[in-house]
């Protein structure tokens, strides 16, 4: 089994409403984990296109108010029951 960790960012003080790439990657390395082991679940297209820029595997929630194709992109994998995250992940 692998470890993990789990950060959010409702528990960072930032600017912005939604964390830009930097701070994702700024996130990963204060966790010592690299940017492509790492794994963002959004319910934005800002905050899906942070974690792509920072080079990280990307899920959008797309049973909230953002639709599916706003979430949509190279390498992010889009679900809209929260019940499904666990084994996505998991893939």
């Amino acid at each position: 089994m692998s470890a993990r960790r789990t950060t959010s960012g409702s528990r960072t003080p930032r600017r912005a409403s939604k964390s830009p790439p930097r701070e994702a990657s700024r996130k990963a390395e204060t966790m010592g984990v690299p940017p492509d082991r790492c794994a963002v679940v959004e319910d934005s297209a800002y905050g899906v296109r942070a974690a792509r820029a920072a080079g990280m595997r990307a899920f959008g929630y797309c049973g909230g108010l953002t639709p599916a194709a706003r979430l949509a992109g190279p390498g992010t994998v889009v679900f809209d029951e929260m019940r499904d995250l666990p084994a996505l992940l998991a893939d």
